[in-house]
């Protein structure tokens, strides 16, 4: 049962939050009526990052599975706020979390992405911690840990990316270490800025580079350079993708001791960000129908996605009159498409709600 109020807003915890959207049905759609309880749950596990105001689900289209994520993004004032509330950075964490060494080591590198070294000029205002959903998540789920720096020079960039590794305790080996450059040089002409995924909780794939606002066009003669093969197949798909006035956001290459086969290309409608816009435009539903035509969307999941977008009233302290109530607001972040050979094209939705 959601806490509820006379004037129609509810009381908002994260487990709160899902339980609404399972009542709602979205959550069901997305991932099985069995299995939704399992998205309440981590978003409870990660709870002790309170001050955290945006969040965000992913979901498989073509399948019936459960399988999934769910993600929380930090800026650094928020990180300021939780450390003001700890007086220590270990602190933050519950003691079951703060004996697990890959959350400390997240949290160590937290301190020097917050604090003013170097290191704070040189990254992203925000930081990204997802945990895959496959089931019940463990008591201590590990997350993958994403940072991003703006892309002023190749040069500047690859020296900020291994300085932030380094500050994670992350040592590459010599031949991963080189691709990385490889693919950063190669794309950082066209790309805008870059984000660093450290896939944690996947040993078999524990570096993921986002280039982002690079140009559909480009991204074929960027793959072959770096001997990508998985796009040669979907000539035809890709100029959908400019008729339909989608816009790459961005394009995601996994980095081990070779590239990996796969290439994920997010996609969105730039001129669609708002939940108003996202409610009005036209291209969403279009796009959700030709992935179900092409089977890679179910569609009760393009129903769900398209139910996604939306926003609820609550009051964060029902029983204090001068607390003002606040919002939560629902949008899609994007779609990405995975591209791999041998292997029929996925896609997966990728959902925000932030709170406002």
């Amino acid at each position: 049962m959601i806490p509820a109020f006379a004037n129609g807003s509810i009381a908002c915890t994260p487990g709160n939050f899902f339980r609404l959207l399972y009542a709602d049905s979205t959550l069901n759609n997305l991932y099985g009526r069995g299995n939704s309880i399992h998205y309440e749950t981590a978003a409870d596990r990660l709870g002790f990052l309170s001050t955290a105001k945006a969040f965000g689900l992913e979901s498989p289209l073509g399948e019936t599975t459960c399988d999934g994520g769910y993600f929380v993004y930090i800026a650094r004032q928020e990180w300021a706020e939780m450390l003001g509330q700890a007086d220590r950075s270990q602190d933050i964490l519950p003691g079951n979390f703060a004996a697990n060494a890959d959350w400390r080591r997240v949290t160590a590198f937290a301190d020097q992405w917050h604090a003013g070294n170097p290191l704070r000029n040189k990254l992203a205002n925000g930081l990204w911690f997802e945990i895959d959903v496959c089931g019940p998540p463990s008591d201590v789920p590990v997350p993958s840990i994403f940072f991003g720096v703006k892309n002023v020079s190749v040069n500047e960039s690859i020296a900020a990316i291994q300085q932030g590794l380094a500050a994670l305790n992350i040592d590459l080996p010599a031949a991963q270490r080189d691709l990385l450059i490889t693919c950063l040089r190669t794309i950082g002409p066209l790309s805008a800025s870059f984000q660093i995924g450290l896939m944690l909780a996947r040993p078999a794939s524990p570096l993921r580079l986002c280039a982002f606002k690079v140009g559909l066009p480009d991204i074929m003669d960027i793959l072959r350079k770096l001997g990508i093969t998985a796009l040669e197949d979907y000539h035809d798909f890709l100029q959908e993708f400019l008729h339909l006035g989608l816009e790459c956001s961005a394009i995601d290459i996994d980095i081990g001791a070779s590239f990996g086969t796969k290439a994920g290309i997010e996609v969105k409608f730039s001129s669609a960000a708002t939940v108003r816009e996202q409610q009005q435009n036209q291209g969403w539903p279009a796009f959700l129908d030709r992935l179900v035509n092409k089977g890679c969307c179910l569609p009760p999941k393009s129903l769900a996605v398209l139910n996604w977008i939306g926003g609820h009233r609550y009051d964060p302290a029902p029983y204090d009159l001068g607390v003002p109530q606040k919002a939560i607001l629902r949008t899609i972040s994007h779609i990405k498409l995975d591209f791999q050979p041998g292997f029929p094209l996925r896609a997966k939705a990728y959902l925000n709600y932030v709170v406002s």
